[in-house]
């Protein structure tokens, strides 16, 4: 008798060589024939793995995987450790918990919501992009519809051909700012069962598109048409299967302030997410089918208040509480738990829902949402398989507190531990979790929060930050961590089923020190400076769009210039006459890029995704900028009153530290991390890792990189002038031009998607028990900008990019505790962007406030060459105190052909362009060298992937230590023009490998080849040819199918049928039952074959008298075909193999434990030939 210790997973990975095929392999991938169960059951509970690029641990539990025919669904409990924010709602498994099964498509909002299904009447109800009639600017019908307009205003013109143009431009300005035109698409993001992806608007085709994948296919429906509200979403991987998501989650917000103008109260409802509630596998082997309970909308959500201040600096005496406006949204989301699943019509998941007394609905009474219990049904559909029960109290609250008579903003849903149970409700065994602190998280409501919004336990009244400027304190909140209290409420021990636990220990989030942390002085330091003289120009880099826009080619300039730390950068813009153009954009190398590779010189488009540009008069700006090299690209054609100059300047005010900083590591917000230790069930620490995010093991400077940092955010200068004509001495002000200071604190500001840290290097350091057992170095690709990302300035428009590179290891050092170098696997990546302008039409432009032109008059004037221009015109103040009264239009608007906009609200709206970028990525090589006794062997792998196949692989190339090349180079369903190939283009199924080629350096070894053929029942190999060298392809292996499962397999040696192989499914089609060897399926009579699967379905109940019956009928076979190898088998379905009978008749029995799990494996005679021990760790 064996004793197997389960602690791994055995992977079977299957391999073919063009000239020697493995048939047996190649079945096996063909026809799932069962394994013995002892290597089934060597489920993965590995140790805990960590996102150490980011410091979090990914802790997982598995519930039970559904086994389909060509599609399993797994359903796992995971958890987010990266900390627990004060307004964190928690979900219906728990705070910080998620159960993972089924999938959505949720909505990203950027500026307004796109679509809504309603709008408080009397409210203003605004176009969105989705609209495709020519709209209303101003409250006049214009001729373009809000594409066109954005397209056509990409760039903000400099000069209109008519003065009526230039009005109507500041008034399609005025409606964006006035919330009557939404110009920036929402993203949606979608995940499910794996597979994610980013979905955007495209305005040229008027269909979503993927940003991620180009091999995704979206259909997206709408309630009578495009130019309504989206209704439901049916996405199609690029294996073929297909995600239907056709339940909307709908979101009532309440908004005081937004839509419709200042002091507005609108109603809205518009769906925020849409719910998976079908999936169809490629060749609908397998339909999943998910049911929604609707609870009707909560009444807890978390509102959004927006608060900010104000304050004049200029004041020698200035106000130190300043003006605080407060923007106030709140959102009613409806609840819409998942309660049953569906698998080819049997129910094979119930759960079911308790109350929750941290949530309540709008009769104030709690919500029924939180799970209760999760049943796991057998195959029949009708009886319980095992049941998993979700215990819960509450965080904020002691032990033995009645929850129900609680603040529903005080307490938050707990999960103390899940309780795995039989059919008969039996309790088995448990997972327990234990927390930090779990009575004093915080009220949701709270305002002690760091800058992130983790819990710091200071006594704030605000959430925008106090701040010191020349000597003079300006209240507001602490917004600084405080470990000990952000960790308060995350995840610290968790206890398995059978014995053993893990404990996590973690430490704040760390990086280098900065200037800003240390005791300093100021000065302005200058980044960049370029001026330019302008005039008639070279051709050589312009074109038509220059010509257009200056009657000449105009004079051009460039220089490139770097960043070392991310933050705000004051952009001082200088134009002394007429119209030029400024650009600020980050490169990839200190080369100067062309004027006409930064501006498309025949639609005038922008070809680089612009930091900051402006076509205007001077004025001033502040951006975010990351490391990195920029460009500054200025040009200016000849003007009629003189050429002019124009210049850009990038600078900033910067702490000169007065001691040594960029050494040792400063606490920032969020927790990370530190080690991990596994205990077996007698208390023995059997291994532990420990983490250190440093540059050099253990040392002091951090590896850690703020990719965004909004400490630097919460405030910001911005300069404006005023004229005034009789001044208050007082307030240092004198007649004429007054240059005026302002600051703006904010209380939040999103990141987007991006970890706030994230680390280059990480030290995995491995011990058993306490025993140091080596190490291993990581090494990161870092990128500020991935996902979705914020511009780093008000407005905070939503971008997005992707580079797949971004977060994977690029390096991996192990080392052994002596620090001795074994092995090193070194990983490049590639990222290539695979739409553009000419397929896909996503820039847009979004308004942002120049506060410089705040005091200044649009001033509309005749260029004297038949059009007109305009430039911003200072105000006539008969004095100022911080407000508007007596603002007069200068002389010059009354000049004749002059026009000036009526109001100051015009003059502070500029646009900058963005848009949407779709990158697609891979792994492009791979270094791998082994060290054995100081003597190095290296392989590497070169990997191709192909924009005709979208980027899929094509080609890899691996060279051994030899020197040899071995090439494989593979062929897709869209590389052939034929049917059925075609048809699996149209079904999206794109990613089977139909034709592949394998070289030795520049030899050709052969030809492997799978033809496929729709059978009527689905899509799949039907013929295998292999050829050696350059020879022609020879038949190998031919497949015949019935139900879409392989019944026959015929074996070729040249062209004579070798040996068949034939298969008989029972438990509905599921299962193969009975493997004939050297017999043919046509061969076996079909009433025996019924006979068998009537007996396998009645016995999906399985009982011994049932089993046995089956048994008795496959042994019948033997007799029937006594020439033909027979293996049969029988099976409880959901749970695994019962018995197999080998081709001399003797049988192995599987027996399971409580858990479904293997126990013991008995012989013919009832002899115990194996049992399996288990120990749980999460995954």
């Amino acid at each position: 008798m064996k004793l197997f210790l389960v602690a791994l997973t055995l992977i079977s990975v299957f391999s073919v060589n063009s000239q020697n095929l493995n048939y047996q392999k190649e079945l096996e991938r063909m026809v799932k024939v069962p394994n013995t169960p002892e290597a089934e059951a060597f489920t993965k509970y590995g140790n805990t793995s960590v996102s150490m690029y980011s410091g979090t641990p990914n802790i997982s539990i598995p519930i039970y995987t559904i086994s389909g025919r060509e599609l399993d669904l797994p359903i796992s409990l995971t958890y987010d450790a990266s900390g627990i924010k004060v307004a964190q709602l928690a979900t219906q498994a728990g705070l910080g918990w998620n159960l993972n099964v089924g999938g959505r498509v949720s909505r990203i909002i950027n500026g307004l919501v796109d679509d809504y299904a309603y709008i408080a009447p009397g409210a203003s109800s605004y176009t969105s992009i989705y609209n495709n009639s020519n709209i209303y600017v101003g409250g006049s019908l214009t001729n373009k519809t809000l594409s066109q307009w954005i397209i056509n205003n990409l760039n903000p013109p400099q000069t209109f051909n008519s003065k009526q143009d230039a009005i109507d431009y500041f008034k399609f300005l005025k409606d964006i700012s006035d919330n009557k035109l939404d110009v920036q698409p929402d993203y949606f993001s979608f995940n499910a069962l794996g597979y994610s992806d980013h979905f955007v608007f495209d305005f040229k085709s008027r269909t979503f598109k993927s940003l991620d994948n180009p091999r995704t296919k979206v259909v997206v429906n709408f309630e009578n048409g495009v130019d309504n509200y989206i209704t439901s979403w049916i996405v199609t991987t690029e294996d073929g299967t297909k995600f239907y998501f056709n339940q909307a989650e709908k979101t009532h917000a309440v908004n005081y302030n937004d839509i419709g103008g200042s002091n507005s109260y609108v109603y809205q409802d518009y769906n925020s997410s849409w719910l998976l509630t079908k999936i169809e596998s490629p060749n609908l082997k397998d339909i999943y089918v998910f049911t929604y309970t609707d609870l009707g909308l909560s009444n807890t959500q978390p509102s959004i208040v927006t608060t900010s201040v104000t304050n004049e600096l200029s004041d020698p005496n200035p106000t130190t509480t300043g003006s605080v406006n407060i923007q106030n949204t709140d959102y009613n989301v409806t609840q819409l738990p998942l309660t049953q699943i569906t698998h080819n019509g049997k129910k094979v998941v119930d759960i079911t829902l308790k109350q929750r007394f941290d949530i309540k609905n709008q009769n104030n009474s709690p919500f029924t949402s939180a799970i209760d219990n999760i049943a796991v049904y057998k195959f029949d559909g009708i009886s319980v398989l095992k049941r998993f029960t979700f215990n819960h109290s509450y965080f904020g609250i002691t032990s033995g507190t009645n929850p129900a008579i609680q603040d529903p903003s005080s307490i938050r849903l707990k999960l103390d531990s899940i309780s795995i149970k039989s059919a008969n409700n039996t309790n088995l065994s448990s997972y327990t979790f234990e927390y930090f602190s779990p009575e004093l998280v915080p009220d949701r409501a709270s305002l002690s929060q760091d800058y992130l919004g983790f819990y710091n336990g200071k006594t704030n009244s605000v959430l925008y930050p106090a701040v010191t400027i020349n000597n003079t304190n300006f209240s507001g909140a602490d917004r600084s961590p405080v470990f000990s209290q952000a960790i308060k409420g995350t995840l610290k021990k968790l206890i398995y089923p059978t014995g053993g636990f893990t404990e996590f220990a973690y430490e704040a989030m760390k990086t280098t020190y900065t200037t800003t942390d240390v005791s300093s002085s100021t000065q302005d330091v200058t980044y960049a400076y370029y001026s330019l003289t302008g005039g008639i120009g070279s051709s050589a880099n312009s074109g038509f769009c220059a010509l257009d826009q200056y009657g000449a080619y105009p004079k051009v300039g460039a220089v490139t210039f770097s960043i070392t730390t991310a933050g705000n950068y004051n952009i001082d813009y200088t134009n002394s006459s007429g119209g030029g153009e400024a650009y600020l954009f980050q490169r990839s190398s200190t080369a100067v890029l062309p004027y006409n590779q930064v501006i498309n010189q025949s639609n005038c488009n922008e070809l680089v995704s612009m930091i900051w540009a402006t076509y205007m008069a001077g004025n001033n700006d502040n951006v975010y900028l990351t490391p990195g090299i920029y460009q500054i690209t200025l040009a200016k054609g000849p003007y009629f009153t003189g050429d002019g100059i124009i210049s850009l300047k990038v600078h900033r005010t910067e702490t000169i530290s007065n001691t040594i900083v960029n050494t040792g590591e400063v606490e920032r917000a969020g927790i990370r991390i530190k080690n991990i230790q596994d205990y077996s069930d007698n208390f023995i620490l059997s291994s532990q890792k420990d983490y250190q995010y440093t540059t050099t093991l253990n040392g002091s400077d951090s590896s850690g990189q703020i990719l965004f940092d909004p400490v630097s955010l919460f405030y910001s200068t911005a300069t404006y002038q005023v004229f005034i004509s009789n001044p208050d001495p007082n307030k240092n002000q004198i007649y004429g031009i007054n240059t005026m200071v302002r600051m703006t604190r904010g209380g939040s500001w999103s990141g987007g998607d991006r970890p706030h840290i994230a680390y280059s290097k990480v030290f995995e350091i491995q011990k058993a028990g306490t025993n140091n057992n080596g190490y291993i170095e990581h090494n990161f690709n870092v990128d500020n900008h991935n996902g979705i990302f914020s511009t780093g300035v008000s407005p905070n428009a939503n971008l997005y990019y992707n580079n797949f590179g971004t977060g994977k290891e690029s390096l991996a050092n192990v080392y052994k505790a002596d620090n001795t170098l074994l092995n090193t696997d070194g990983t490049g990546y590639f990222n290539t962007q695979f739409n553009n302008i000419s397929t896909f039409e996503n820039s847009t432009i979004y308004l942002y406030n120049n506060i410089g032109n705040e005091y200044k008059y649009v001033h509309i004037k005749p260029d004297g060459n038949g059009h007109y221009y305009y430039f911003y015109d200072s105000a006539l103040f008969v004095y100022y105190n911080m407000s508007v009264v007596n603002a007069n239009q200068p002389a010059g608007c009354y000049d004749v052909d002059n026009y000036c906009m009526p109001t100051l609200d015009y003059s502070s709206l500029n646009t900058r362009q963005t848009y949407a970028q779709g990158n697609i990525g891979g792994v492009s090589s791979k270094i791998n060298t082994t060290f054995y006794n100081g003597v190095a062997q290296t392989q590497t792998s070169i990997n191709t992937y192909d924009a005709a196949v979208d980027y899929l692989l094509r080609q890899s190339e691996n060279i051994t230590s030899a020197g040899d090349t071995l090439k494989s180079k593979q062929y897709y369903p869209k590389d052939f023009s034929t049917v059925p190939y075609t048809t699996m283009v149209s079904k999206n199924m794109l990613t089977p490998v139909v034709q592949t080629e394998n070289y030795k350096n520049s030899n050709k070894l052969g030809t492997l080849k799978n033809d496929y053929l729709n059978t009527g029942s689905g899509i799949f190999p039907n013929v295998v040819y292999t050829a050696k060298g350059t020879n022609n392809p020879e038949t190998r292996i031919k497949y015949e199918y019935s139900n879409g499962n392989v019944v026959n397999a015929s074996q070729f040696s040249g062209d004579a049928t070798e040996s068949h192989i034939s298969y008989i499914w029972g438990y509905d089609n599921s299962l193969p039952i009975a493997k004939l060897e050297n017999i043919k399926y046509s061969d076996i009579p079909p009433a025996t074959i019924t006979a068998l699967q009537s007996l396998s379905n009645s016995g999906t109940e399985v009982n011994d008298t049932t089993e046995q019956a089956l048994r008795v009928a496959l042994n019948a076979l033997r007799t029937q075909f006594p020439n033909a190898l027979i293996t049969t088998y029988t099976y409880d379905p959901n749970i695994g193999v019962k018995s197999i009978t080998d081709p001399r008749g003797q049988t192995t029995y599987f027996h399971y434990d409580e858990f479904n799990r293997l126990e013991y494996v008995t012989d013919n005679d009832g002899k115990v030939l194996s049992k399996n021990q288990y120990h749980f760790r999460t995954n």
